[in-house]
């Protein structure tokens, strides 16, 4: 049986996604800086950037399935489709953070 949000959960979601937003914003950010050549890229991150987003997804609604199908709560089930999400793009902020910008251009 469907469990709605109560007000703990529903505050906890708002701040994983809350998170998440700021996150990939600067994984965004950094890339796009990349791409015009004033922060270093790592190999292969042109390719990671697109191929990493198909795996993320997979493993968030599996994710989501899994917990929804086990307890039966929305809020579990979201909260649950949310971490796979944050870390990749927590991890991505952490290795592009590493690189830094180019300073001499």
């Amino acid at each position: 049986m469907f469990k709605a949000f109560n007000s703990t959960e529903a505050m906890q979601l708002a701040g994983e996604v809350g998170r998440l937003t700021v996150d990939s914003q600067m994984v965004v950010t950094m890339r796009v800086l990349g791409l015009m050549g004033l922060w270093h890229l790592g190999e292969g991150e042109h390719h990671q950037m697109v191929s990493e987003k198909a795996v993320a997804l997979m493993a968030s609604g599996q994710a989501a399935q899994k917990e929804f199908a086990q307890n039966g709560s929305a809020a579990g089930a979201a909260l649950a489709a949310l971490q796979p999400l944050r870390y990749k793009t927590s991890a991505n902020v952490a290795r592009l953070r590493e690189t830094g910008p180019r300073l001499s251009i």
